[in-house]
């Protein structure tokens, strides 16, 4: 994180710290990881790493009417090349719960 000029925040449940800035974050313990094969079956050095989160924080100000208002963090999610996606949460979700700068689990 130094290189990148990101300051860290201690984790509650895992040893690696999270982003302080950041208005969300997940802490997660590693499940897994999977290496995968190109299109002929043949290992590449490509992998995919699976975890389970175990705990989340979020700023205050992006909780609203008891739910996330991810829309107001203005979020950029990579979900390939060149495939770029922003969602808000949907009603009902399991993040409808969240509050505040505290660690839920």
């Amino acid at each position: 994180m130094k290189e990148a000029g990101l300051e860290a925040a201690p984790s509650m449940l895992v040893k690696p710290p999270r982003v302080k800035a950041s208005p969300c974050a997940m802490e997660c313990k590693w499940l897994q990881t999977v290496r995968v094969d190109d299109l002929e079956g043949h290992p590449t050095q490509r992998y995919v790493v699976f975890g389970q989160v175990v705990g989340v924080y979020i700023e205050e100000r992006f909780i609203k009417d008891g739910l996330l208002d991810t829309a107001a963090m203005y979020p950029i999610a990579r979900a390939g090349i060149t495939i770029i996606s922003s969602q808000r949460p949907r009603p009902g979700s399991p993040y409808a719960a969240l509050k505040g700068q505290a660690l839920i689990t």
